[in-house]
């Protein structure tokens, strides 16, 4: 019974979440993918840092 509840519950969220999701982006698009694109820079130059910090490491001893 209460693994139908929590399943009904959770199929009931889930259309909803990302039709607000999909209205959301929707609505700003432009800043969406601005943040993204920021996102995306950050990680990367991340990794690439943490990379260079790896590689100087291994060079260093």
């Amino acid at each position: 019974q209460s693994k139908r509840n929590t399943a009904r519950v959770v199929g009931e969220a889930k259309p909803r979440a990302w039709e607000e999701f999909g209205e959301t982006m929707e609505q700003d698009f432009r800043m969406a993918s601005r943040k993204f694109c920021h996102q995306l820079f950050a990680r990367v130059t991340l990794v690439q840092s943490l990379e260079s910090k790896l590689l100087g490491n291994r060079t260093n001893q």
